[in-house]
């Protein structure tokens, strides 16, 4: 892994890519509460790998993701992502 700190455009794009690997990677039929639990762990395994003072990020950027779902819903609306995933 290197250790070049990457703009946010090319973080993102990383991102984005590898999220698309995943989703590839679970092709075919799957309980979509299972996906979620499986993701939550790897979510916690790489966590485990960070260092402590950077654990506050990390649970940030999941609160604010909780906070989208949450708003969802309780709008009664889906969630909207400017880069899709599929």
């Amino acid at each position: 892994m290197s250790n070049k700190q990457l703009s946010k455009s090319e973080f993102s794009a990383q991102a984005d890519a590898m999220a698309r690997r995943i989703v590839q990677a679970l092709t075919g039929e799957q309980d979509a509460f299972l996906v979620l639990e499986a993701l939550c762990r790897v979510h916690r395994f790489t966590c485990m790998q960070l260092p402590p003072e950077a654990l506050g990020a990390a649970g940030f950027a999941l609160t604010a993701y909780a906070g989208e779902l949450m708003q969802a819903s309780a709008t009664k609306k889906s969630l909207i992502s400017s880069t899709p995933v599929h």
